[in-house]
């Protein structure tokens, strides 16, 4: 399998748990704790403060896990649960990366080199 990653490391943390929870979709037991307010990137800074790890799986019942932790983020469960580049597009207002539908070729050669021209 071919790593699905985005490199965050100029990234602000929190601009990018708040565009990857605002773009998630809730599943599962997630339901029961779904809130459908958007998160702000000042919440999202206090949430990465106060928590005990940078590994989200769900987050107010969506489902993200992601690991903020690294340089790069590796976003296949996140587009395995959220859809077909939905983390390249929950990141494009970040990145400047216009993304791209389900019905793209999503190949992860082809978001990275997309993605990786926004730092070049």
């Amino acid at each position: 399998m071919v790593d699905k990653v985005i490199n965050i490391s100029k990234m602000n943390k929190a601009e990018v748990l708040s565009a990857l929870y605002n773009a998630a979709k809730p599943q599962g037991m997630g339901y029961l704790h779904y809130d459908p307010t958007k998160m702000s990137v000042k919440e999202a800074a206090y949430i990465i403060e106060e928590s005990p790890t940078t590994y989200f799986d769900y987050l107010k019942g969506r489902v993200l896990k992601v690991d903020l932790n690294d340089e790069q983020l590796d976003f296949w469960a996140y587009d395995r649960d959220n859809g077909t580049a939905a983390a390249a597009n929950a990141l494009s207002k970040i990145t400047g990366y216009q993304g791209v539908s389900d019905k793209e070729d999503s190949s992860t050669l082809h978001l990275n080199k997309e993605i990786q021209n926004v730092w070049d």
